[in-house]
């Protein structure tokens, strides 16, 4: 392996996209939880599968001015430095969350 991982980034819903992504070899078994056997969404481990929504909601944060902040969504690098390495599929996304990724 060149060290090379594949996401999914798609405006499709969530069990769409696992659909596609699994057939096409991004998602594989062991991205599921033990036990289950249907390649659905809700079946996938923790940060594996995102909505655009939980995505941005996760890796941008609002500082407000009072604060010192801009009060406008500012990118976390921490936050979004736990959420990669297990991100496969990000659903349901914005065009700019795909610049994001």
């Amino acid at each position: 392996v060149a060290g090379i991982d594949v996401r999914m980034v798609t405006g499709d819903n969530p069990n769409t996209a696992v659909s596609i992504s699994y057939q096409a070899g991004i998602l594989r078994d062991f991205h599921f939880l033990d036990g289950t056997t249907e390649r659905v969404a809700s079946n996938l481990k923790q940060n594996v599968l995102m909505t655009g929504d939980d995505f941005r909601k996760k890796v941008y944060r609002i500082t407000p001015e009072e604060e010192g902040g801009t009060g406008k969504p500012e990118f976390d690098q921490g936050a979004f430095d736990k959420i990669w390495p297990h991100l496969r599929v990000l659903a349901r996304s914005s065009p700019d969350d795909k610049l994001t990724v």
